[in-house]
């Protein structure tokens, strides 16, 4: 537009308008992908909304993503899904936004009072001491339930989130 103005103030005007609205068309869509991202419907419980999560990453990256469960899956306090929702999607948008991995992987264990969520990848690892507002926010919200969240990371050799959180009573 810049270099068609000074010759072509019409053809500019036009070129400005669609640009206008095929920004305003990319904004709504992106608008609507982050609203599907963050919104997930935990009615069905935590296995099945962060299973569907995965899969739709999978669907949509360049990443093999491995999702497994053990122990006997049962239903959580809502709190607790949440956050442990929370904290595996942050670490996964963490691992496509930064890690430049070809791999990961998504290990839930259900345990006598605990639930362990661990996020791993094959990335490129960063300095697990600086913590981002992302990695702090997890760590806050797993701590604000009386969990924890342990972050093993090195420089060339990939990441691991590890959220360990109290079953909590499940309110389902």
């Amino acid at each position: 537009v810049e270099h068609i103005a000074p010759n072509d103030q019409n053809r500019a005007v036009q070129l400005a308008s669609d640009g206008r609205e095929s920004a305003r068309l990319a904004a709504d869509e992106l608008r609507y992908l982050v609203h599907r991202m963050r919104s997930p419907s935990l009615s069905e419980g935590f296995i099945p909304a962060l299973r569907s999560f995965v899969q739709g990453v999978a669907d949509r990256h360049d990443l093999e993503l491995e999702f497994s469960v053990s122990g006997s899956e049962r239903r959580l306090s809502s709190q607790v899904e949440h956050a442990a929702f929370r904290i595996a999607q942050e670490s996964i948008n963490n691992v496509l936004r930064h890690a430049g991995a070809t791999q990961a992987w998504v290990v839930i264990q259900y345990e006598a009072d605990r639930i362990r969520l661990s996020v791993s990848d094959n990335g490129c690892g960063f300095n697990p001491d600086a913590e981002s507002d992302g990695l702090m926010g997890m760590r806050t919200r797993a701590e604000s339930l009386g969990g924890t969240l342990y972050i093993q990371s090195r420089k060339g050799a990939g990441s691991r989130i590890e959220a360990t959180l109290p079953l909590g009573e499940s309110d389902a």
